[in-house]
């Protein structure tokens, strides 16, 4: 039935979309220039649908050059007011326009041209870091370049005529937003880029590299690569594979290739057997595989679960003899599973001596391999390009031991200070940029998937910029960068922001407070800050993302702090966990990992990463925010019964507040992905969990804004 209304839904988008304006299409209309119009809201009002105001007779002026904060709490209209200046919905009253041309009738690609936007969740694409950055250039302009067949707009760059000057911008701007040492870690952490093996690059490093295979402190830090090197972090097929094996000229390197050859040839094999008894272990012992084939091949999960088992339930099948026995496509289907698996995984499956009989099965596997296909080996590093080896590996010659403490980072401070000296420490960041941003950016945290979108603006050189809460997901440095950034590159520029930090916006020229959908205050930081209202209440709860669960059930601060409060009657005393079901609260249970911490210990600072949610059990938590001067003060405290951490933890961003014990406290911890693991086997959970945290998220922003409106301030829009 779920499926059915979302496939319902997305038609009917559709059949909207097929009978709505075609706005990119050449336009004869109004054009706008951003850089000296200002913009101008009079009397507007939206309702998405009938009785729903979001925006109630709004009016306010943003004078070109101006930069222009928009703050107030969560769905008090400040998106709205973006989405309504970007034409992305159509106000129901009143007018908007640039200077006196309504907003409705100027040219939408003008628009787009002179504006830039970052939204709070940014779009990345499954491509290249490049593509990525490049998405907003690739566009028709009288002053174009090819890159990767296909053109880039460099009309706004001052100098740029060729690819290397377009490298040098990407490498600009990529720094300017603090991507640098983030693009270059990606570049040593994967394969070197076919395209680059073209160039003969790695070539051009052979001093550098004799320099780091020779240097005799790094060589304590790593291992040598040898024909016998086993490596843990690679598949089962790629340590057979490896870049010892020279596929003769007619033949494709693909490893599925590879597989269906040795498949084909089983019999040479004296490790084939072996291979497809890994993979029913892999079977019997992974139960997400398992869940994957009885929901995708329900057929062959019942083949694999009827096959005879020993005393360890695994079937033994170490002769030829048993592997003819079964029907090929179940050997092939389970041989495919062991040698897709990496290799780690099998670490919690065999023990000590089957571990060893296992590197021993790999360091056979590639002398037949070898053998039968008349292969010879070659060194690792005679085609960089076609390598499995990330470039570090490449460098080195070898594997850098994780077990040293800043092992990784002493070798890449070697490579790096020696590309620098041969004037080639930027082809790394054009390399860090060939690689994945993987599915919706998932290869990325969030802050470098900001940055990327932001870096993606910049290079369009807009004349104004729009951007949707762009430090929510940075840490403090980055969040002092990307400030900087803006106020000097876009100094007599147009910035309109929407931020809850309000520390970002104290040089703003004016700043908008919104509440339930219209303006409430404006003036300057300092002029705000000196006022009784909305404003000045918003900069006593900096720490607005962690979410006080205050009940009546909950002790009181001053009497009842140390009450100790066990995890069911804590779930059943909490908002959010209550209206649950009893199986529900213990499966949350048997993934909560409990801790203990004494008083003044810190349990997460403030910009660190939020992937954990807590249930305090017994002692006080204090919330601490930073102050003008650099010191902190106590937001919050909560006591046994209260939960926190969960906008962070599903909202995917780091903390925007300290927490520290205050007593000796006793914990339940909830990690992301355990919390995640089990919403994906029980919607009904997850559908229920999430509609209570919605539900508590809109109580206490009724508790902490509607009820303490204020009369609005003379000459203010209503």
């Amino acid at each position: 039935m779920l499926q059915w209304r979302m496939a319902n839904q997305s038609f009917k988008r559709l059949a909207e979309f097929q009978t709505s304006d075609r706005l990119l299409e050449p336009q004869a209309n109004l054009q706008i220039n951003a850089r000296n119009d200002a913009l101008i809201l009079s009397n507007v009002t939206f309702e998405p649908t009938p009785g729903v105001r979001v925006l109630s007779d709004l009016s306010c002026t943003i004078e070109p050059g101006q930069h222009v904060a928009l703050v107030g709490p969560s769905g008090c209209g400040k998106s709205t007011v973006m989405h309504l200046l970007l034409r992305e919905i159509e106000k129901n009253n009143g007018s908007v326009s640039w200077a006196s041309n309504p907003l409705d009738q100027t040219d939408f690609l003008a628009l787009t041209r002179e504006v830039g936007y970052v939204q709070q969740k940014p779009l990345i694409l499954n491509d290249s870091l490049r593509n990525n950055l490049l998405l907003g250039l690739r566009r028709p302009s009288e002053k174009t370049i090819d890159d990767n067949n296909s053109q880039v707009d460099i009309s706004r760059f001052e100098r740029c005529s060729t690819l290397d000057d377009l490298n040098h911008e990407l490498i600009k701007v990529v720094g300017d937003v603090g991507l640098t040492q983030d693009l270059i870690k990606r570049a040593l952490d994967n394969p070197m880029p076919k395209t680059l093996g073209k160039d003969n690059w790695f070539q051009q490093c052979s001093s550098l590299i004799k320099n780091i295979r020779h240097n005799a402190e790094l060589s304590k830090l790593y291992t040598p690569l040898t024909p016998k090197t086993i490596f843990p972090g690679f598949t089962l097929m790629e340590n057979i594979a490896f870049s010892m094996i020279s596929l003769p000229a007619n033949q494709s390197q693909d490893i599925d290739e590879l597989f269906d050859w040795a498949a084909k040839h089983y019999n040479q094999m004296d490790w084939y057997g072996e291979l497809v008894q890994l993979g029913h272990k892999r079977f019997k012992r992974d139960k997400n595989l398992e869940n994957m084939l009885e929901h995708n091949m329900p057929n062959l999960h019942k083949i694999l679960t009827g096959l005879p088992q020993d005393t360890d339930g695994v079937i033994e099948l170490n002769t030829l003899n048993v592997i003819n026995s079964l029907n090929k496509r179940q050997a092939r289907i389970l041989a495919k599973i062991a040698l897709k698996s990496p290799l780690e995984s099998y670490r919690s499956i065999l023990d000590e001596d089957k571990w060893k009989q296992l590197e021993a099965l790999i360091l056979l596997a590639r002398q037949q391999v070898m053998e039968v296909r008349n292969n010879k080996l070659i060194p690792f590093d005679a085609k960089p390009e076609k390598s499995v080896l990330t470039l570090r590996e490449l460098f080195l010659n070898g594997v850098v031991d994780g077990s040293v403490r800043g092992a990784f980072a002493t070798i890449d401070r070697q490579i790096l200070s020696e590309l620098a000296e041969a004037d080639l420490e930027k082809d790394l960041i054009i390399m860090g940029l060939e690689s994945s941003a993987g599915e919706a950016g998932k290869a990325l945290s969030g802050g470098q998937a900001m940055k990327l979108a932001l870096a993606r603006v910049l290079l369009k050189k807009p004349n104004m910029l729009m951007l949707d809460e762009v430090t929510a997901a940075l840490d403090e440095k980055s969040q002092a960068l990307i400030v900087d950034l803006i106020e000097k590159q876009y100094q007599g520029k147009t910035v309109i922001s929407i931020s809850h930090r309000l520390s970002t916006i104290k040089n703003y020229s004016n700043i908008f407070v919104f509440e339930q959908g219209s303006i409430v205050q404006s003036g300057t930081y300092g002029e705000l800050s000196g006022r009784d209202g909305l404003f000045r209440e918003l900069l006593q709860q900096q720490g607005g993302d962690i979410t006080p669960l205050k009940t009546e059930s909950l002790p009181e601060k001053s009497t009842e702090q140390n009450k100790a409060v066990d995890f069911i009657q804590a779930m059943n005393n909490n908002p959010i966990f209550a209206p649950l079901a009893p199986e529900h609260k213990e499966l949350l249970q048997r993934v909560a990992v409990f801790q203990t911490c004494e008083k003044d210990d810190v349990l997460f600072e403030r910009g660190d990463d939020g992937s954990e949610l807590f249930i305090l059990l017994e002692g006080a938590v204090d919330f601490l925010a930073p102050t003008d001067s650099d010191d902190r003060q106590t937001i919050d405290t909560f006591t046994a019964g209260a939960s926190f951490g969960e906008l962070a933890l599903f909202g995917n961003m780091p903390r925007t507040l300290t927490a520290q014990a205050s007593s000796d406290c006793r914990l339940a911890v909830m990690n992301r992905e355990a919390i995640f693991e089990l919403m994906q086997s029980c919607p009904e959970m997850a559908q229920q969990f999430l509609r209570q945290i919605t539900l508590q998220l809109a109580q206490v922003r009724d508790e902490l804004y509607v009820k303490k409106r204020k009369p609005l301030e003379p000459g203010v829009s209503s």
